[in-house]
């Protein structure tokens, strides 16, 4: 069966059955088959199939008229197929119902129900907050509808992939393929990158949770999206839930900034893992949520985390720590003012204050971390041109030496002279810069990209430095060791530019 939550249905006719002794058939054969009961009501039974690798937990529920029996199984997990498992729990089910009935009277049906009835009346009172059992995605374009409990999310989802559309037709017109986003039209539209976001155009904390990387990156991203949105949109609210979506998106962007720097970040992860942390958060509160269902989700979640993991991995994709920890440590803070704001039945001042304070508080912390990094930001972007520039006067030699893979032989003092005031001279302000911003960075983004440019300009430093003691000693045999340097150089610039610094 494939939907979401996925789940199957069917009825049957009581016959000559009350509505009391079909119950209790119903829960005589919902423990026969070692089920878990969950929940017994005036017209219902309910009960939770065991944990299975395909489906995780079910939820099988009989609602009993005076005239018919509905049977309905649920999934609990995250997941869209269950591979007919609930189908196979309603057969076992209306199987094991035939075979109590046979053997079974009906008024020993009535003594045992009032005697399972009354054991069950002192858990009556424990209620829990679960999620909507009923099928709210059957279908691909069930997606992007909105229904009851579930209007914010699917406009959510229909915006990022509005967006994702748009920029894919422009990568088309620039001639790259439609399924990734070049990183430049990703920069120019709206990534969130440092030394833009934190100069003059801070919108990009916003832009960048509506844009995605390529077809796979947005796929996922809406799928868990869709996951959190039918499980929290109806427990916490519809506004509430967009104002939490904003707000770990804000915070994600904020935290991804300095735990990057020179790397732009796209995604609607960083919000999507703060919604993350507010189910994490509803499901570390014992009360809110019934034990099986929250093993379910707990374990649905760490499964669908590894996954998305797994295949940044394979994909060789940069997975943007930052947003996804940043999201996730906001997002629970935000629950434990939610909690007080959804589930305060008699103080209504109490659930208005909290929600609004708990909001701001996340708000005004996010916007501290962003305007404590935004001070040095400019100092910042001026080392980087500085780095740029630096380099750019010491590829002046290349006219010279590195035409040719730098074997022409020269034996003129003025161009060993321009090798030693240009090419080592600028790579050494550039080594001694970088030593500058290391200092007075502390993001692990930053250090990992001066790391790395740090090792690249020792070894164009050494680069020079060879070209120069050929030139003055008029030796072929330094050839093989510029060789050697060239091609290390090349490997170094992909490393560069996968870190996001891309040098020309």
């Amino acid at each position: 069966m494939i939907g979401f939550p996925p789940r199957a249905q069917t009825s049957v006719y009581l016959d000559q059955y009350t509505p009391d002794q079909y119950r209790s058939l119903s829960w005589m054969a919902m423990e026969l088959l070692g089920w878990n009961i969950s929940k017994v009501t005036e017209d219902s039974v309910s009960a939770v199939t065991p944990f299975s690798f395909l489906s995780f937990h079910d939820r099988v529920v009989v609602n009993v008229s005076d005239y018919e029996a509905e049977f309905a199984s649920t999934s609990m997990g995250m997941q869209i197929i269950d591979f007919n498992k609930n189908r196979r729990n309603l057969r076992q089910l209306t199987e094991a119902i035939a075979s109590i009935a046979e053997n079974t009277p009906p008024e020993k049906l009535d003594a045992e129900f009032a005697v399972r009835r009354e054991a069950t009346r002192e858990d009556a009172a424990q209620s829990y907050i679960s999620s909507s059992r009923e099928r709210i995605v059957d279908g691909f374009f069930a997606v992007f509808k909105p229904v009851p409990g579930y209007y914010v999310t699917p406009i959510l989802i229909t915006l990022n992939v509005l967006v994702y559309l748009l920029l894919g037709l422009t990568t088309l017109f620039t001639g790259n393929s439609f399924l990734a986003i070049h990183p430049l039209i990703l920069i120019q539209f709206g990534a969130d990158f440092k030394l833009y976001t934190l100069t003059d155009e801070p919108w990009r904390l916003f832009s960048s949770v509506f844009m995605h990387l390529d077809v796979l990156h947005l796929f996922f991203n809406m799928y868990v999206l869709m996951v959190c949105g039918i499980y929290l949109e109806r427990i916490i609210g519809s506004w509430k839930f967009l104002a939490a979506y904003l707000i770990c998106g804000f915070a994600a962007s904020t935290t991804s900034l300095w735990w990057n720097d020179l790397i732009p970040s796209v995604g609607a992860s960083g919000a999507i893992y703060g919604l993350i942390g507010i189910l994490l958060a509803m499901l570390s509160l014992k009360k809110l949520i019934e034990p099986v269902e929250r093993q379910s989700l707990l374990i649905s979640i760490l499964i669908t985390i590894c996954f998305n993991y797994v295949i940044a991995l394979v994909q060789g994709s940069r997975i943007d720590h930052g947003a996804h920890f940043g999201g996730l440590i906001f997002g629970f803070l935000l629950t434990r003012g939610y909690y007080f704001a959804i589930f305060q039945e008699k103080k209504e001042w109490l659930k208005k204050w909290a929600f609004t304070t708990s909001t701001a508080i996340v708000a005004v912390i996010a916007i501290i971390l962003f305007f404590s990094m935004k001070w040095n930001a400019q100092e910042y972007a001026d080392q980087v041109d500085r780095l740029k520039r630096n380099e750019g006067m010491a590829s002046t030699v290349s006219d010279y030496t590195l035409i040719g893979n730098g074997r022409t032989l020269y034996a003129d003092a003025s161009i060993s002279n321009k090798i030693k005031n240009f090419g080592i001279y600028y790579m050494d302000q550039n080594l001694h810069l970088l030593e500058e911003m290391n200092e007075s960075t502390y993001s692990p983004g930053a250090k990992k990209v001066n790391k790395a440019l740090r090792e690249y300009y020792s070894l164009y430093k050494e680069y020079y430095e060879v070209q120069y003691a050929r030139v003055e000693m008029g030796d072929y045999h330094y050839n093989s060791r510029i060789d050697e340097l060239f091609d290390q150089l090349q490997v170094e610039k992909k490393k560069i530019a996968l870190l996001g610094f891309y040098i020309k």
